[in-house]
């Protein structure tokens, strides 16, 4: 049984191209996260073909300044791919300025008028990070791509509460090789084997070890059946039936920093019940990821 260990990979989109980075998160569907195809054409082809969903981990941000008559900020929460901030420019109140970050797929397919309404003006990432040192709640429209590295049971649980930015590896084209990989699950110890220590009852010592080696029997006959099935002739898209939920998948998120408070909220500080204890220790690494780039960038803002 070959087993690795839950990860996470910040995307930023710091110094890449919207093509480069859509074509990044699509190749995780097809198990080649490399180089490979022209990152153009992947999008293209993509384009071509419907797949607009992946348009959505690429972002675009807007700012309106000295807002009056007319609140856009209405409008902006219609669309669910918007996260918007405002302030009042002091007195009278009702003038502010506007922050919104939306995503590629929403921007280029939309009717909405307001991304090229008077006075919206397209900024860059950099622009909103550099603002976000004054106003620390800009970092709130701050979208932020992961690479996670879980299992497939922790990503289906990850996928129901997301906002569907989601480039997940596909089990329909992509074969496991010739042993599945399995993502260590919380309670997995590497070192199961090891001899009863001062203190620990010797009865639970043994019901560890049986636990870990009945579970280590059950994933390689997992992976033996499921290879045993493509052998058969039998195509990966069926195949896959044979695949446990504690294996190893990569799931990729585009979300802004307000999306990202919510799932932490959800699945790592349990506010609306107990969280999966899988799914609490991946978003725990992701967390500290947003933390570290939120400090690394000089704004006193946390998640």
């Amino acid at each position: 049984m070959e087993i690795i260990n839950p990860s996470v990979e910040l995307w930023t989109e710091e110094n890449v191209s919207a093509t480069q980075h859509i074509a990044r998160c699509a190749r995780v569907c097809y198990g080649h996260e490399g180089e490979g195809k022209d990152p153009q054409k992947l999008v293209d082809g993509l384009m071509k073909f419907g797949h607009l969903s992946m348009l959505r981990h690429a972002s675009r941000y807007f700012c309106y300044k000295d807002v009056d008559e007319w609140d856009p900020a209405k409008d902006f929460h219609i669309c669910p791919y918007n996260t918007v901030v405002s302030f009042a420019n002091g007195f009278p109140f009702r003038h502010q300025t506007i922050w919104l970050s939306t995503n590629e797929q929403e921007f280029k397919l939309s009717k909405n008028f307001f991304y090229d309404t008077d006075g919206a003006q397209e900024m860059k990432l950099e622009d909103v990070l550099e603002n976000a040192k004054v106003h620390p709640e800009l970092f709130d429209i701050v979208r932020l791509t992961f690479c996670l590295t879980t299992q497939i049971g922790t990503a289906r649980e990850l996928n129901r509460t997301s906002p569907n930015n989601i480039a997940e590896r596909s089990t329909r084209y992509c074969k496991s090789g010739e042993n599945i990989v399995i993502c260590k699950p919380w309670w997995y110890d590497d070192d199961f084997m090891h001899e009863l220590r001062e203190g620990e009852d010797k009865s639970e010592r043994e019901r560890d070890i049986c636990k870990h080696l009945a579970y280590q029997h059950a994933m390689d006959s997992a992976s033996h059946y499921y290879n045993q099935l493509l052998e058969l002739g039998m195509k990966p898209e069926d195949a896959r039936g044979a695949i446990p939920l504690d294996a190893a998948t990569k799931v990729v998120y585009t979300y802004s920093v307000r999306e990202w408070r919510h799932i932490l909220d959800l699945r790592y500080y349990e506010k609306t019940g107990k969280a999966h204890p899988n799914a609490k220790l991946i978003m725990g690494m992701v967390r500290k990821e947003i933390n570290a780039f939120a400090e690394k960038n000089n704004i006193s803002a946390t998640v």
